[in-house]
């Protein structure tokens, strides 16, 4: 598990710095099970934000959510296409 606040892009290492009123922080755990990795993360705000930093939050949850069917369109399609030919 790693923890990222505020301007910390990624896999930041978890210290002693309380979070504080304002904070993002993004949580992201990974695991590796019978051969296969998994990730996931996930965004919280501490206390009270300001807007732009609400704004931030959604707008990267939005376009993380949609990159991902996206991609999970573009590799269906392919698998789809690879049985096809077959």
């Amino acid at each position: 598990m790693c923890t990222s606040v505020n301007e910390v892009i990624c896999h930041g290492i978890p210290d002693k710095r309380p979070l504080q009123n304002g904070d993002i922080v993004n949580v992201d755990i990974s695991a590796f099970y019978g051969g296969l990795h998994s990730d996931l993360n996930e965004t919280f705000v501490v206390g009270e934000v300001d807007e732009a930093s609400k704004k931030l939050v959604k707008v990267t949850y939005e376009v993380c959510r949609c990159s991902t069917s996206l991609f999970l369109v573009v590799c269906c399609n392919l698998r789809m296409a690879s049985l096809t030919e077959r």
